[in-house]
C-alpha cells in the first residue's frame, strides 16, 4: 500500500494532534525517546552512517545529498552501498533517505537536529518488521 502524505489534523472536540488518517499522536511524541528500526537501520547502513543516534537531517542532509547528488552511473560506480548490500539496492537509496528523514521531521514532528535511536538488535535479538507487527497487534488488544 502506498504511504499517505503526512498531514496534521486537529480534532475540534479534543484538539488532539493526529497524523496519517487521523491516528492520535501524543503531544510529547516528537520530544520522546524514540526507537527506529527496519528501513531506518538498513538505509543508514547502506549510506555508511555508523552511529545509532540519528537525526532526520542525517537522512535528508548528508545521506540524501550524497546518494541523490550524483547521476545513476556514478552512483553505481561509487562505494555505495557501504554495508556490502548488492548494487541493486541502490535503486531505492535516494528515495529512502529522503522519505525516512521527512517522515521523522514532518510526520512525527521530530526536530531536524533531534536524535532518534536506530537499531537492528536488542541484545542478541533482532528487531525487524515482526516486532512492529507484534506491537501493532498488542495495541489492538488494549483498545
Amino acid at each position: 500500500a502506498a504511504a499517505a502524505s503526512p498531514r496534521v489534523l486537529h480534532g475540534s472536540k479534543h484538539d488532539r494532534k493526529t497524523v496519517f488518517a487521523q491516528v492520535y499522536q501524543p503531544k510529547d511524541l516528537p520530544t520522546s525517546k524514540l526507537l527506529a528500526f527496519e528501513n531506518f537501520y538498513y538505509t543508514a547502513a547502506m549510506l555508511g552512517i555508523k552511529q545509532t543516534d540519528l537525526a532526520p537531517k542525517d537522512f535528508t542532509g548528508r545521506g540524501a545529498a550524497e546518494a541523490c547528488g550524483i547521476d545513476w552511473a556514478a552512483l553505481q560506480a561509487s562505494d555505495m552501498p557501504r554495508d556490502g548490500s548488492p548494487k541493486d539496492e541502490l535503486n531505492k537509496i535516494c528515495f529512502s533517505a529522503n522519505y525516512l528523514g521527512l517522515f521523522l521531521e514532518k510526520g512525527v514532528g521530530v526536530g531536524a537536529g533531534s536524535n532518534v535511536k536506530v537499531m537492528q538488535q536488542v541484545g542478541e535479538f533482532g528487531i525487524d518488521w515482526s516486532l512492529g507487527a507484534a506491537i501493532h497487534e498488542a495495541s489492538e488488544l488494549v483498545k
